[in-house]
């Protein structure tokens, strides 16, 4: 299950790929003041107790960078697909940001967990993740 961003509870260790565990590192340097301070203390929190893997090792039900996920909203009852895309990526409402708090928090997630995370205007939102599709690797 993942923490809530707003209250972190970090005891289990999550699976990253090595690809996105040194991007998303490099990323992160020198990002204070140019995020909320919670998600990016949620994310290097995050790369702190993350098993780094190789890509051809992360299973398809791992959310990593480029993997569209389908959530269910349980406040809205209502299922959506999301791509966790990097800064910049973002073209499309579906695309979502890793540097943001519902990215961060889906970010090394799989299939059944349930994840909390704050909106930009401090509501708390509740999903589930229902399934994942790997990246396209082309």
């Amino acid at each position: 299950m993942s923490p809530n961003i707003e209250t972190p509870i970090l005891t289990e260790s999550i699976v990253l790929c090595r690809n996105d565990y040194f991007r998303l590192t490099d990323a992160l340097d020198g990002k204070s003041g140019q995020m909320p301070a919670k998600v990016l203390d949620y994310l290097l929190d995050t790369l702190d107790r993350a098993r780094v893997l190789d890509p051809d090792l992360i299973p398809d039900c791992i959310v990593r960078l480029g993997s569209t996920v389908t959530v269910l909203d349980r406040e809205a009852a209502s299922e959506r697909q999301i791509t966790l895309v990097w800064p910049g990526e973002e073209q499309y409402p579906q695309r979502i940001s890793v540097l943001t708090a519902l990215g961060a928090a889906l970010l090394g997630t799989t299939e059944g967990d349930a994840v909390t995370y704050n909106t930009p205007d401090g509501r708390l939102r509740h999903l589930s993740v229902l399934a994942v599709k790997k990246p396209n690797t082309t």
